[in-house]
């Protein structure tokens, strides 16, 4: 699944961070979109129903933690495959998953790694 129809939403409030990611995924064969804050994504999500969510554990108006919290309790939401994208060191995150998210990416990120989580995500996630 990696073709300009699989959509990639990037929710993370650091612009230039988003930008640069979204270059990157969009390389990998992805379409991508950006939100930069937490208020509104959850009606972002329910608009764009993107194929993977990249989200920032740490944003200013509410944590990415909530907005997973909240797609989670969605029937239709809780089937697209979260992966936090956070600043913290492994170690810091290990209650992450237990949220239902599919993963975590820890920024800084190598380009290479970031594009074999997203398709592993998605490849895992379209055999369940």
């Amino acid at each position: 699944m990696t073709s300009l129809n699989t959509k990639v939403l990037i929710i993370d409030d650091e612009e230039d961070l988003a930008r640069i990611t979204s270059k990157w995924i969009r390389s990998g064969g992805y379409d991508v979109v950006c939100y930069h804050e937490g208020k509104g994504a959850v009606e972002k999500v329910k608009e764009l129903k993107p194929h993977l969510i990249l989200l920032d554990v740490i944003l200013p108006d509410i944590s990415g933690i909530e907005i997973c919290k909240v797609l989670q309790q969605d029937k239709q939401l809780k089937e697209i495959p979260i992966l936090f994208f956070t600043s913290s060191r492994p170690g810091e995150t290990e209650n992450l998953e237990s949220l239902g998210a599919q993963g975590v990416v820890y920024k800084p990120y190598e380009p290479h790694d970031l594009l074999k989580t997203i398709k592993q995500t998605l490849t895992n996630f379209a055999e369940m």
